[in-house]
């Protein structure tokens, strides 16, 4: 997986969703820790930058829904549930 390309994405989601540049560089902080771990391999790269959003979103209290996020990212918000319970676990991210 491009480590460039998510973060495209998570960049070109953030500033569609108007986000604050913290939450941004905490998507992309995640992002990095994600793929060291191998979270990010063999899904959709829409699927986990949206995914990311929703977690830094959460953490910065900058947050935007589920159903706000798929819908720029043109995705289900399943796939944001799905991506959000598996990275947040693995990693031990705590609100």
């Amino acid at each position: 997986m491009s480590t460039k390309k998510i973060q495209g994405l998570v960049k070109m989601y953030g500033s569609s969703l108007e986000l604050e540049e913290d939450t941004i560089l905490r998507a992309l902080e995640i992002s990095k820790r994600a793929e060291e771990k191998n979270l990010l391999s063999g899904t959709k790269l829409e699927g986990s930058a949206a995914a990311l959003i929703y977690i830094s979103g959460i953490i910065e209290d900058d947050r935007r829904t589920q159903k706000q996020i798929a819908k720029v990212a043109s995705i289900p918000e399943s796939t944001i549930r799905n991506r959000y319970m598996n990275i947040v676990r693995e990693l031990d991210i705590r609100r």
